[in-house]
């Protein structure tokens, strides 16, 4: 809100959506009183300034910002300088204009506030997952192919237990090309007579696997000396994207060797 001497502007909004902007007398007790009436039971957070400056001690001061705090409202206050404001805005500037700045800008705040946590919520989720997870592979002996994919260029834990849960036997795959197949790693093709159009990646694959394999692939080209020169030659002849998806097969087919014959990989020398 904008604080004049003899008025309030104030801008209400909420989950990213704007209300209403109105004029009151600059009261905090008021603005409360409006607040539990009209938006029951919400968090209250607030923000002004004064247009002749920053707030002074005193009828528009920082006595206004304790009342506030008192009655519930989590307040800054800003000087006006620091407010961003467009060439635009300045040809109209107003304290409804000003109002309605303060109060989006304070909601961004506030909802990155919200992200945040809710981040480090999560975060903290994961890591009990993972907890879990790694205590599950020692006690069902799957450890061992954990450790072997994890030694794989662009192959950290979590990718190492998707792939381990969804491949679950290597042995059930006869070849690379198998395996390509059921990641999804293989192209489309159109056959008309003898003519024959490939069309891009299969419709076909699994969904998990194919993502994480990509992903990999572009850290791996970043360790792996070899995966380097050879993305490097494939983007001379296509996009890069395209040149990534080859990238993913030859780290399927690291990950093929090293679970089939159960040995540690060795990067390759350029």
């Amino acid at each position: 809100m904008v604080t004049p001497k003899r008025s309030w502007s104030v801008t209400i909004r909420s989950n990213n959506m704007f209300l209403k902007t109105f004029s009151m007398n600059p009261i905090p007790k008021d603005l409360s009183n409006y607040m539990q009436k009209q938006y029951p039971k919400g968090q209250y957070y607030s923000v002004y300034f004064r247009r002749n400056g920053f707030p002074e001690a005193g009828f528009s001061g920082y006595g206004i910002h304790r009342e506030l705090e008192m009655l519930g409202f989590q307040n800054i206050i800003v000087s006006p300088t620091n407010i961003p404001t467009s060439s635009r805005e300045r040809l109209r500037k107003t304290d409804e204009v000003d109002s309605r700045k303060l109060a989006r800008e304070l909601e961004n705040d506030s909802l990155s506030g919200i992200y945040i946590e809710e981040l480090l919520e999560l975060r903290a989720r994961l890591l009990k997952t993972v907890k879990s997870l790694r205590k599950y592979s020692f006690e069902y002996n799957m450890d061992e192919d954990i450790k072997l994919l994890i030694g794989i260029p662009g192959i950290w834990f979590i990718t190492a237990i998707t792939l381990y849960t969804e491949i679950m036997n290597i042995e059930r795959f006869t070849s690379l090309d198998k395996i390509a197949s059921y990641i999804g790693l293989v192209p489309t093709t159109k056959s008309s007579g003898e003519k024959e159009k490939v069309l891009g990646l299969t419709v076909q694959y699994n969904r998990y696997l194919r993502s994480l394999l990509i992903e990999s692939s572009w850290v791996a080209i970043r360790k792996d000396p070899a995966l380097t020169l050879a993305y490097n030659d494939y983007t001379k002849r296509m996009s890069k994207q395209e040149s990534i998806i080859r990238i993913a097969k030859k780290l399927l087919n690291r990950i093929y060797y090293v679970l089939k014959n159960k040995k540690e990989y060795v990067y390759s020398i350029v």
